[in-house]
């Protein structure tokens, strides 16, 4: 057993037939270099352009990692930050590392592959998969290496996310067998992926692959940030293409259709002619005569033009990738006239066209039946009892993907035949990182403001203006003045002028609320609002139900006020306070 941290408070231990790698260990970049290695081939012999061009180096993530904002949190996460990065993007990337301790499957024994990976800005169109070889000499083959399965370097295992909307969006598992028979490799690939979950935000994710080598029992297992999402059986039909169900039977190459043999169902009615007036020489279609140029209609400027922020890959070679064609996009020029560019008029369907004239088909009285070849078995067919088992030992892993994002990051690579030392190092590894991760993005989630508080009731000083009559402002004023002291009311009623005051008064309130009723019989005043809201509270009367913890209760008091004339002639002021309460549940 060796102690892969043992200054940090994660520390565990993994067996010497495990490969783990954090990066923590390199002081710089060419101490990485000492152990990673990227190839240095170039696309042909007859070009300098390197088949992968995309830089690495080592580097501390940048996004999602200011954990010290976390209130309560203060504690380091992990002292080892620093992650092995994509420097790049839009071309190919390959890096590799030759195992010390090549790792050797025996019966009865499983495989796990497990890594990390975190993005830090948007994912483009690429991936982040992990390869798997055997008969890796030493470094120079990495060195020379061109991504192509061979006997030489056969591919054992490929596996990890590969998104390229909207064409592909999934974790690609892939075996290479060896045919014992015909000496080829076949890469037997799985059928129906899960998705990614890759470039959807900028948290770490694990990917891991689990073989179950147990006997009959062969099974697969992928796991995303701990959770299962792809779980099966590899001799199922169908899910591996193609697939590991035993023999396979194909055509026999020297099986020849015999020369008498009719497998024409339907012939030609003899007896069937071209009527006279048929016109075969009639288009499908003919130019409209009622259609016009506009006069806004610009020919002498293009309709597209070339897309100069899409320029040439530098990787693009076109002895190789034929011959570059840029992007065009529509000229915006067009969208300020009637069109541009050579001026079409429209098509319409032609009445008289008729078509090529074919006679009718009756059935063939020499028809046998479609002809097939006689089955055989496969010469080359073999039956992989354990395909789970890798035969060859692993003697080294790379990573080679087209980049679609900068400054990727991969870290914490795990390869070895212990699930349980797997979930160990996942759990001392990404799940503390995750959680924090987790926490972080919700903190910013709120500090940026996007949880907004529920709305309250309706009170007196949320009513909008225009919401308001010239009824509400002619209460409001009298009420307002009433309420200062009653000067009016004082002055007016000792006097024997108060009758015709109070007379004059009411008449203007009655005529006002008349008027103001006839037109806005469907539209409740403002104090009808402020009246109706306690009311209709009362009437619904909701049934109580158990509060959560995170709801909260705010009271917020409706005020309306009333005013009339006694028999005696006097103003009374009817003042009523009635209060209704606003729960929310916090999201």
């Amino acid at each position: 057993m060796s102690s892969l941290d043992t200054d940090t408070p994660n520390e565990f231990l993994i067996s010497n037939e495990s490969f783990f790698e954090n990066f923590k260990n390199y002081k710089n970049n060419e101490e990485l270099y000492d152990n990673w290695i990227s190839s240095n081939v170039t696309q042909t012999q007859f070009t300098s352009n390197l088949k992968y061009p995309i830089a690495w180096s080592l580097l501390e993530p940048y996004k999602l990692s200011n954990f010290e904002t976390l209130p309560d949190i203060n504690e380091p996460l992990l002292e080892n930050k620093q992650c092995l990065a994509v420097i790049g993007v839009g071309s190919p990337a390959m890096i590799g590392h030759k195992l010390e301790h090549p790792i050797k499957m025996d019966a009865n024994e499983d495989l796990i592959v497990q890594y990390e990976l975190k993005l830090q800005k948007e994912l483009n169109c690429g991936g982040g998969f992990i390869k798997l070889y055997g008969h890796l000499n030493n470094k120079n083959d990495l060195f020379q290496y061109r991504g192509q399965h061979s006997k030489q370097m056969p591919l054992q295992i490929l596996f990890g996310p590969d998104k390229c909307i909207p064409d592909i969006n999934k974790v690609r598992f892939e075996m290479g067998k060896l045919n014992p028979k015909s000496g080829d490799m076949e890469i037997k690939q799985l059928v129906q992926s899960p998705i990614t979950q890759f470039g959807v935000d900028f948290k770490t994710h694990l990917y891991t692959l689990i073989l179950h080598n147990q006997g009959e029992n062969q099974f697969f297992e992928i796991r995303i940030d701990g959770k299962v999402v792809k779980y099966g059986n590899v001799f199922e039909k169908g899910m591996f293409e193609p697939g590991f169900t035993g023999p396979r039977y194909i055509d026999d190459p020297n099986d020849f259709k015999p020369d008498n043999w009719v497998d024409e169902e339907y012939i030609d009615d003899p007896n069937d002619s071209k009527p006279d007036d048929w016109d075969e020489t009639e288009p499908y279609k003919i130019v409209d005569p009622d259609d016009f140029k506009p006069a806004d209609w610009d020919e002498t400027i293009p309709e597209y033009i070339v897309d100069t922020k899409r320029p040439k890959p530098e990787w693009w070679d076109d002895s190789i990738d034929g011959e570059w064609k840029p992007y065009m996009i529509l000229n915006p020029e067009c969208l300020k006239k009637k069109g541009c560019g050579k001026w079409k008029p429209k098509m319409k369907l032609n009445p008289k066209f008729k078509g090529v004239w074919q006679p009718r088909k009756i059935l063939n009285p020499d028809y046998i039946g479609e002809w097939k070849p006689q089955r055989i078995l496969d010469p080359n067919s073999y039956e992989d009892i354990t395909p789970c088992q890798v035969k060859d030992s692993i003697d080294g892993i790379v990573f080679d993907f087209v980049s679609g994002s900068n400054d990727m990051l991969i870290d914490n690579i795990y390869l070895g035949k212990s699930l349980e030392e797997a979930e160990r190092v996942g759990n001392l590894t990404f799940v503390p990182k995750r959680i924090k991760e987790d926490l972080l993005y919700e903190y910013e989630m709120n500090m940026k403001g996007n949880i907004k508080k529920p709305k309250l009731p309706p009170t007196q000083g949320m009513i909008d203006d225009q919401d308001r009559n010239i009824f509400d402002d002619v209460v409001d004023f009298i009420i307002d003045r009433v309420m200062k002291g009653g000067e009016m009311i004082e002055e007016y009623g000792h006097g024997g002028n108060g009758s015709i005051f109070l007379i004059i008064i009411s008449s203007i309130l009655l005529g006002l609320g008349i008027h103001y009723l006839a037109n806005n019989m469907s539209k409740p005043t403002a104090r009808q609002v402020e009246r109706e809201v306690p009311r209709q509270r009362e009437m619904q009367k909701p049934q109580p139900k158990p509060k959560e913890e995170d709801e909260y209760e705010e009271e917020v008091e409706v005020i309306y006020t009333e005013a009339f004339v006694d028999a005696d002639g006097r103003f009374s002021i009817i003042s009523s306070n009635s209060s209704c309460s606003s729960s929310n549940s916090s999201i």
